[in-house]
């Protein structure tokens, strides 16, 4: 079973960097620990930019971070804040947000002698985290992920910013905004860092004003790690956008401002009719319909949301989907990347295929139902224990299209990374697979079996099945041989035909010639072969 390792942020003490002449602060995180590239722009949140070769500027809460990845560590500068962000939490915030009272590399370590598939990825993708965002900033942005693509996802949670939340005031003179054309950054950055130690100088120290790993004035179907780049042609992206309103890619810094995630009574600001003009969509009315409804909630729907954090994992999971808008994946979202339910696995189409490939084979085929969604949910968390879910993350983002690229020519790269089919040497995969073939295999049979009286009619010929039929001996045949390898065989075996006569003219009794539209090879003399047999009989 695997199981969490605690960092030192788990027991309020953190590492405490004193922040260098030009604002950065280390986090203290080694690679193996934490990649930027591996997890901010692979669809877990949608308020990050890239900003540098190595850095990537974003929101968290009322703050605005930039982050740069260095070989052996990450480190941050807030540029900007709202009125409830004190620099005297910046560290635990970050700290936070990033779920750094877990260390991933233990954990990763325990997931390779586990399963041979993550094994082989693993090298290719250390510190892909998952992140612990606000519950409602979480909601909202996978509301707006349904049946979307990750640049309109990006506008549409800026828009909602920029309309409804809450201006950041810039701490630095000059802020960079994104760079045009890097929404996700990973189809256009292929920098690899080496597992190094961190390089900061950090020691630790208490931390006070936290609760529930939050500072106390604290008040995140489509492929959604896809970057703008493969989200499909120029034709495909022009026609969503008349189906479904404009689409935006607008930076995280709008005219020299940023702003905040806005807030339930922000939210509520807005209307269907705005949403829509906003190019929303149908989504527009799962929006106000959410923020209606979590408004209601006795104590709050942000305070019932931070809530669902104290409760299993399926109450959550039911809880989040009574919400308008909110089905079996982007409730396994906001669980996982909000709720601290680290099990939590969302089934899209990657995973899907990911599942059937490696873990679930005897589900290929099968139409992605409620039920087969808690079946591939039980067969990550069987192999991964209780932190399947971030061990499926590695595995999602080892399918994307631009990392298979990216590690394809890489030097350890094997079968697993090109493409080829890992076989899965379990017990329990053998049993799956045995019984995915013998289901086949009926399915196979039960197929000829139907159709073996329509050729034999077209024959005129009689198989054993016929004969059954006319003596009422049916019963009296094998009936294991539905569920035999044999079956088929013995089938094929008494199988009688009666030679097809030769066709003749009725003068001279000589054969016809093959194919003539007299012998029934016509459309004319086809029908005219119909309507003798049908007197016949």
């Amino acid at each position: 079973m695997t199981t969490a390792v605690p960092l030192a942020a788990e027991t309020g003490v953190l590492p405490k960097s004193e922040p260098q002449s030009d604002g950065w602060v280390s986090l203290c995180t080694p690679a193996a620990e934490l990649q930027l590239d591996f997890t901010l722009p692979t669809g877990q949140s949608f308020r990050w930019r890239r900003t540098g070769s190595d850095q990537f500027t974003g929101v968290i809460g009322q703050r605005v971070v930039r982050l740069r990845q260095l070989d052996g560590d990450v480190e941050y500068q807030v540029v900007a804040r709202g009125p409830q962000a004190l620099a005297a939490e910046d560290a635990a915030v970050l700290h936070d947000y990033f779920n750094l009272g877990t260390s991933l590399a233990e954990l990763a370590q325990q997931w390779c002698a586990a399963d041979a598939r993550f094994c082989t990825v693993h090298p290719h993708l250390p510190g892909a985290r998952m992140l612990r965002q606000d519950p409602v900033e979480c909601l909202f942005q996978f509301v707006c992920s349904s049946n979307n693509h990750i640049s309109r996802i990006h506008g549409m949670v800026e828009r909602l910013c920029r309309r409804y939340g809450t201006p950041l005031h810039s701490l630095w003179p000059h802020m960079p905004p994104a760079q045009p054309g890097q929404l996700g950054g990973l189809e256009r950055h292929s920098t690899t860092h080496a597992l190094a130690g961190g390089t900061g100088s950090c020691d630790s120290t208490a931390v006070a004003g936290i609760e529930d790993g939050l500072p106390t004035t604290r008040r995140p179907a489509e492929d959604l790690a896809r970057p703008a780049a493969a989200a499909g042609t120029a034709t495909q992206t022009a026609a969503a956008a008349a189906a479904d309103g404009p689409s935006y890619g607008e930076p995280a810094l709008v005219q020299g401002q940023y702003f905040a995630f806005p807030t339930l009574d922000q939210l509520s600001e807005a209307t269907e009719e705005a949403l829509r003009e906003d190019g929303f969509g149908y989504r527009a009315k799962f929006i106000v319909g959410s923020v209606a409804a979590l408004r209601e909630k006795p104590w709050g729907g942000a305070a019932w949301l931070h809530g669902l954090r104290s409760v299993p994992y399926q109450e959550a999971v039911e809880a989040l989907s009574a919400l308008p808008g909110v089905g079996p994946k982007v409730a396994a979202c906001v669980c996982l990347f909000s709720l601290d339910k680290h099990e939590a696995i969302p089934v899209d189409t990657h995973v899907w295929q990911l599942a059937t490939r490696y873990y679930t084979p005897h589900l290929k085929g099968k139409s992605l139902t409620k039920k087969i969604h808690t079946e591939v949910q039980a067969a990550f968390l069987e192999r991964f224990g209780p932190y399947a879910g971030w061990a499926h993350n590695t595995l999602f983002i080892s399918e994307l299209a631009s990392i298979k690229e990216r590690i394809r020519a890489a030097p350890t790269a094997d079968s697993a990374i090109r493409g080829e089919v890992v076989a899965d040497t379990t017990p329990a995969a053998a049993a799956a697979a045995a019984a995915a073939a013998q289901e086949a295999e009926v399915a196979v049979l039960a197929t000829v079996v139907a159709a073996a009286p329509v050729l034999q009619a077209a024959a005129g010929g009689t198989t054993a099945t016929d004969g059954a039929r006319k003596n009422g001996s049916m019963a009296k045949h094998k009936p294991a041989a539905a569920a035999s390898g044999h079956a088929l065989e013995e089938m094929t075996a008494r199988q009688t035909v009666k030679p097809t006569p030769v066709a003749t003219t009725k003068r001279s009794g000589k054969p016809r010639a093959p194919g003539s539209a007299a012998e029934g090879e016509g459309p004319r003399g086809l029908r005219s072969w119909r309507k003798r047999k049908a007197a016949a009989e």
